[in-house]
């Protein structure tokens, strides 16, 4: 019998219909290349930076430049403190827990958060710290006094807050972070990835770990940015200034004075600029334990904040905390 052969069609090939030669097969069409390069490898790319965040090492490696610090109070079961320190970044980069505790001959240590944590992450990390650990002798709010109403003090530039969402918080509430939050999460793979550079390793090549840094040092980290000090000549902003509201951490203080906790309201240093009287004439309505000290400006870095100690007034910064807590404690 002899073998069949398909004949092919004029309107598909036709010098193959003229001379009888077998069509080949299709090769793939070029778009769909084309579709995968320019689409489907940079989204798989893109949307890959949510699982690596979740890693249990990418504190280690990452390159978040306040995650390992941040990271430190969700590692927190078993410290069991006398005093738990939640606050802002003037907190963890303004005080040193050791020196407070060689002062005072207590247990405390900071749960670092940010600006850019506050608003999305709120009293996460408190509440998490309280659930793995024996009851605090005192719960201390330190706060800028510009950042007392921190829900509404960053609507942007959330980056730290969602690093610890998609780190610790379940699928469910990543999901309704990013429902109410679209853009700002679209642009949380695309922030992280801006961040890497020849910067990120030289902790590595150093052998350095960061998160164990801010572990060993019970939360506190040194401001590592490169900024000059803060010029004595220098104007806080009249945005900060008018920033007078503290709804937010009045709530936060009843709210855990409400379920027992002894809880004060620490107001971080500020700068000794021309206008500093603005928060030490300040009432506070009874809120804090007294209004904010004042330091000369060169203790503060001109990073655009008028927040963040220089590593070396540090301890000032914490032995004035320890003067103000110790009453509290009984000392």
């Amino acid at each position: 019998m002899p073998s069949q052969q398909t004949i092919p069609r004029p309107h598909e090939a036709p010098e193959a219909f003229l001379t009888g030669a077998p069509v080949p097969a299709r090769q793939p069409q070029g778009f769909l290349r084309f579709f995968f390069w320019l689409f489907v490898l940079p989204a798989i790319f893109y949307l890959s930076a949510i699982p690596v965040v979740r890693l249990p090492s990418y504190e280690r490696w990452g390159p978040s430049h306040y995650g390992p610090a941040l990271d430190f109070a969700y590692t927190t079961q078993g410290q069991n403190a006398d005093v738990v320190v939640f606050g802002d970044s003037s907190a963890f980069l303004g005080i040193d827990p050791r020196l407070v505790n060689r002062q005072l001959g207590v247990k405390s240590l900071v749960l670092p958060n940010t600006a850019g944590s506050l608003p999305v992450l709120r009293d996460q990390a408190l509440e998490f710290y309280l659930a793995h650990n024996t009851r605090p002798r005192l719960i201390v709010m330190y706060f800028t006094a510009w950042d007392l109403d921190f829900d509404t003090s960053a609507s942007t530039h959330l980056f730290e807050g969602e690093e610890m969402l998609l780190r610790h918080d379940s699928p469910r509430q990543i999901a309704e972070f990013a429902l109410h939050h679209p853009l700002e999460f679209a642009a949380f793979p695309l922030r992280s990835y801006s961040s890497l550079g020849p910067g990120v390793l030289k902790p590595l090549l150093r052998g350095d770990n960061r998160a164990r840094q801010a572990a060993a040092a019970l939360g506190h980290a040194d401001d590592s940015e490169n900024y000059p000090p803060l010029d004595q000549r220098c104007t806080i902003p009249s945005q900060l200034i008018a920033r007078d509201r503290a709804a937010t951490v009045r709530a936060l203080a009843a709210k855990y004075q409400s379920r027992g906790y002894e809880v004060a309201v620490y107001l971080a240093p500020v700068p000794d600029c021309t206008n500093a009287s603005a928060f030490a004439n300040r009432g506070y309505d009874g809120l804090a334990i007294a209004p904010p000290a004042t330091l000369q400006a060169s203790a503060f870095l001109d990073d655009g904040l008028y927040a963040h100690m220089e590593p070396a007034s540090v301890s000032e910064a914490s032995r004035l905390f320890a003067d103000a807590i110790a009453k509290k404690l009984g000392k």
